[in-house]
């Protein structure tokens, strides 16, 4: 049996896959298998995948017709024969001790879920940050955790998949599935894994590097789907209501549906964001929020770095709308969209 398989969803990449197995096939960790699928790319991405697979039989393609990164992962980890499994995206970099690392810890704890910290590499500056994935206030004394241990667990790790090991007969037995949208396909799963998690465990050492744009300068596809979030934190929140875990998580989904929001008005969006934003959030939970518990909350920090968390939480539990417009004027560094926000809201 194969030890970890590796998942990497793979769309018109052909100038990233040299790159990407020099990685994967000089990783310190060798019992590994590449599932490399390929999601209708219009480049010679297969071809080169292909050429790959004739020199080492870890490497194994699928070609299906363009449904997306999400769908991608699921075809890959249905394929996925490996004890664990951790799905890589063709663009990114890794350390080559990645899935030695991931698997040691793994192994030693028993873990469901193994995370890591991973860098942020701006591919336009050429900056790098590094530290993310994680938020350290949050990670318990112990070695291994779950949700009981951690009640803001969805503010424990980011919703990215390219630093976390999976136990793939955990990810089987909950049938946790990348979304089918365009956009945050990946918040879902990730969520609902910590949250059903009962074994987690944490590598404190950067193994991976996100590459991505400036935020502003994004493409146009983020902006014409960036409201498809709402679509996972409905899927969170009823799977989670199906599992009668909603109540345990309510003031983690509440914080996470927020930062989320935050993030989201950080990249240009559509309008269909903010009347999509609009709609969720008059649902359920937010229509249930206990007001004193949340104003007890807030009052003690009510401008810290997230601002707009402390202004949406008071729109919607106060209605505190012609104040907020006050101080948003005061406050240089709220993000533009805010005003439209409040506007809508």
């Amino acid at each position: 049996m194969t030890l970890v398989s590796v998942v990497v969803p793979v769309y018109n990449a052909s100038k990233y896959l040299n790159s990407l197995f020099n990685t994967l096939l000089n990783q310190t960790f060798t019992d590994i298998e590449i599932i490399c699928v390929d999601d209708g790319s219009k480049d010679d991405s297969a071809e080169i995948i292909k050429k790959f697979a004739c020199k080492d039989i870890r490497i194994k393609l699928i070609e299906q017709p363009n449904q997306g990164g999400g769908a991608a992962r699921n075809t890959g980890i249905e394929h996925a024969g490996g004890k664990y499994v951790i799905c890589l995206d063709s663009d990114d970099d890794y350390e080559k001790d990645l899935i030695e690392n991931l698997y040691n810890q793994a192994q030693k704890t028993n873990a469901d879920i193994t995370f890591c910290k991973y860098k942020k590499h701006n591919i336009k500056t050429g900056r790098i940050a590094g530290n993310k994935g994680v938020t350290y206030k949050l990670l318990p004394d112990k070695e291994v955790f779950s949700k009981n241990d951690v009640p803001d667990i969805f503010a424990l790790a980011d919703p990215v998949p390219y630093n976390k090991l999976y136990k793939t007969e955990f990810i089987k037995s909950r049938n946790l599935k990348y979304s089918l949208t365009k956009s945050t396909n990946d918040l879902a799963f990730t969520m609902l894994a910590f949250a059903f998690a009962k074994r987690i465990s944490f590598v404190d050492k950067e193994l991976a590097t996100y590459r991505f744009l400036t935020p502003g300068s994004g493409s146009t596809s983020r902006e014409k789907y960036s409201y498809q979030c709402v679509i996972a934190f409905k899927e969170i929140y009823n799977i989670l209501k199906e599992n009668s875990m909603e109540q345990t998580l309510k003031d983690s989904y509440i914080q996470r549906v927020l930062n989320s929001i935050y993030y989201e008005l950080n990249f240009p969006v559509g309008e269909k964001f903010f009347s999509s934003i609009k709609e969720f959030l008059q649902q359920e939970p937010f229509n249930t929020i206990d007001k004193s518990i949340i104003k007890e909350r807030f009052d003690t920090k009510p401008l810290y770095k997230n601002y707009i968390e402390y202004l949406l939480l008071n729109i919607i539990t106060f209605g505190l709308i012609p104040n907020l417009r006050e101080k948003v004027k005061l406050k240089s560094l709220i993000i533009k969209n805010t005003k439209k926000l409040l506007n809508i809201l």
